[in-house]
């Protein structure tokens, strides 16, 4: 009896406490299922209202704002995450990490959009689109980028205080105001009329998410030297593979615009929809999984939160994998006639999928330890293996661009696994409690 008693509190204690996760792991999905639903119904409604064409040219117009997107934050969200999670109700320091990232995003951006704007030269190049059309799209991509990076940032400081509420008015909002805007594309199918009513969508979350962020930190807390310097260690060792990140996925679609095969383009970009129904839990990433392993204090604790986690990476695998081999037409369904014979095509596509999500997790894990060094790793065999590919096989086709896209979530995962395996044999002193002993308010 003396030997049981003093573990029964303990066991108590940990179950009311993975209870509390799965709760508000549960909120988060729900709400979050409901914005992806939304954002899904959009993507959707454009397969089938706009022309292959001028989805094609929506499908590069999404490249090139992936690059802006993650051009102006080079893991600044994520820094903000690991570096306040340990101190989240400190209205002053958060404030200030906040507006530090806002100053360097802002330094970033002008050099993010030179790069967008000579990509979008190379591949509009030789393209039967109107060159006021094309300028209209860089326009409206480097616009949505900047009113994106207030929502952004808001979004990392609600990761980290778990605010299931702000999470979900801010993708709420944006979802919302797509899907009202996109009937506009029934009367005008085209690229552009898309993306203004993404730009009015990217807006409004913004002025939510402003709004929501001032009640969780000090907007007027100015960021020194020390701010800076630490958000700057946490993203320099990865900024090889941010810069990575801004080409490896869009490598395949600019292949495809240089050799002009508009309908392979279409098709790429039609079946990327697909990858959304796995976007909901790589959000639980920066919601959930960062914040609490970040807050870890012990090895033991360490490998209990992640025994469950790879137990549902594992479980997710299977059964994604099955759906696709088993029961193709399920989800060619969803994109509609102009792509149902993409049944061979779909296998990797969903492979691609859940590999990134692997892949993203395991990020996840180890960088909430403050391991950032290392993260870099993986881009030479991902370049290496896609200049391969490129070199022995070209890009021609759908199928090729997808194997393409494949070959850099596998490496990865390779990578990621690599360093797990490194942070469960060595568990390091939790950035956030680093922070929080060195780093002034």
């Amino acid at each position: 009896m003396s030997l049981s008693a003093p573990r029964e509190p303990a066991l108590a204690g940990a179950h009311r406490q993975m209870s509390r996760v799965a709760q508000l792991a549960g909120t988060f999905l729900f709400r979050q299922g409901l914005v992806q639903a939304l954002t899904l119904v959009v993507g959707l409604l454009l397969l089938r209202v706009l022309p292959m064409e001028q989805y094609a040219l929506y499908t590069i117009a999404g490249l090139l704002l992936t690059v802006v997107s993650l051009g102006s934050d080079f893991g600044l969200g994520q820094a903000i995450v690991s570096l306040g999670a340990g101190r989240r109700d400190d209205r002053s320091y958060i404030g200030a990490l906040w507006q530090a990232a806002r100053r360097i995003s802002a330094r970033l951006f002008p050099l993010t959009a030179l790069v967008v704007l000579g990509g979008a030269i190379r591949m509009f190049h030789g393209q039967a689109w109107p060159l006021h059309t094309q300028a209209a799209c860089v326009v409206l991509v480097l616009s949505i980028g900047l009113v994106q990076i207030n929502t952004s940032l808001g979004r990392s400081v609600f990761n980290m205080h778990h605010d299931v509420s702000a999470i979900f008015y801010t993708g709420g909002v944006e979802a919302l105001t797509r899907l009202v805007l996109v009937v506009a594309c029934m009367a005008w199918p085209f690229a552009v009329t898309a993306l203004t009513a993404n730009l009015v969508g990217a807006t409004a979350a913004s002025i939510v998410a402003t709004r929501r962020t001032r009640s969780l930190l000090d907007v007027r807390a100015a960021p020194n030297a020390t701010h800076r310097d630490a958000l700057s260690s946490f993203v320099m060792p990865i900024v090889p593979m941010a810069i990575y990140t801004l080409l490896q996925g869009q490598i395949a679609i600019f292949m495809l615009s240089v050799g002009g095969y508009t309908h392979a383009i279409a098709e790429v970009g039609a079946l990327s929809r697909l990858s959304q129904a796995f976007t909901v839990l790589m959000m639980l990433n920066p919601f959930l999984v960062q914040p609490v392993f970040a807050r870890i204090a012990s090895d033991r604790d360490f490998q209990a939160k992640l025994a469950p986690v790879v137990a549902a990476l594992i479980v997710l695998c299977a059964v994604g994998l099955t759906s696709a081999y088993a029961a193709p037409q399920w989800w060619l369904f969803l994109l509609g006639a102009n792509y149902a014979g993409l049944a061979q095509e779909l296998p990797i596509t969903i492979g691609t999928a859940l590999m990134t999500v692997v892949g993203g997790t395991l990020y996840t894990v180890v960088i909430a330890r403050g391991e950032t060094r290392g993260q870099s790793l993986w881009v030479l065999p991902c370049l290496v293996g896609q200049v391969a590919f490129i070199g022995f096989h070209g890009v021609q086709n759908t199928r090729d661009a997808l194997l393409l896209n494949a070959i850099p979530a596998a490496a990865i995962c390779f990578v990621e696994c690599l360093l797990l395996a490194k942070c469960v044999r060595r568990i390091p002193i939790p950035l956030a409690c680093a922070a929080g002993k060195n780093m002034p308010p």
